[in-house]
């Protein structure tokens, strides 16, 4: 297995994590999860090198959580890193956020997640997550020993990614950086070379400046690919 920085958090994360979006289930129903067969996955992914797992508060109806909890007993919690998301479409005040990740910890059966974001931002869920004071809101859980880092999953506009970055002192701006919103923006652009990009994640403490690093390795990967062609 090859292993990566992960921002600025000291872990270095598994080139390969495993999802949790689609498991095997039985009898067509989302929410009746294959619990031996899935179990037996996640615990070979890990046996054999990975270590983030990902799940979310709508995956499978809930139960891809409850699931993975299962399946980090006997000694694996410790091998792996979690990541959930906040499900941001059912926060309407911010003492929901607090009450929702409580029943995520739940459903996980643990009594911290390593990863929080807030799931899926976009035009119509960033004004919610702004207005309900939510990035307040998981700070107190982090330092309540809830979370250990925040971030968020996007899908829309690199101007709404630039607008939420900026809105946010949870994220660092590396504005020092001359041209990086141009090479962000590039990534973004439905008629630019990099087409299609329509998600990413600003990783935990992960500054826009390692985000731009990242987008211009891939960029120098690909125009290196073409010349090899």
């Amino acid at each position: 297995m090859q292993y990566r920085p992960f921002g600025k958090t000291g872990f270095d994360v598994s080139a390969l994590g495993f999802g949790t979006m689609r498991l095997p289930v039985t009898g067509g129903d989302p929410a009746n999860i294959d619990r031996r067969e899935t179990i037996r996955m996640i615990r070979h992914a890990i046996d054999n090198g990975v270590n983030y797992a990902d799940s979310a508060y709508a995956y499978h109806n809930g139960q891809s959580a409850v699931v993975l909890g299962e399946a980090l007993r006997d000694g694996y919690r410790g091998r792996v890193r979690i990541a959930t998301k906040l499900p941001t479409w059912l926060v309407q005040k911010e003492e929901d956020v607090e009450e929702l990740l409580d029943t995520q910890l739940k459903r996980l059966q643990q009594e911290h997640i390593d990863f929080y974001l807030v799931h899926n931002l976009n035009s119509a869920l960033w004004p919610i997550a702004r207005d309900c004071d939510v990035l307040p809101a998981l700070e107190r859980a982090r330092d309540k020993g809830k979370i250990g880092h925040i971030g968020f999953s996007f899908h829309d506009s690199f101007d709404l990614f630039q607008e939420i970055v900026d809105a946010s002192a949870l994220f660092e701006v590396a504005d020092a950086m001359p041209g990086w919103k141009a090479d962000v923006a590039s990534f973004f652009d439905p008629s630019g070379p990099y087409n299609p990009v329509s998600y990413t994640h600003l990783r935990a403490h992960e500054t826009v400046l390692d985000l731009v690093c990242r987008l211009l390795l891939e960029k120098k990967k690909q125009n290196r690919q073409i010349t090899e062609v």
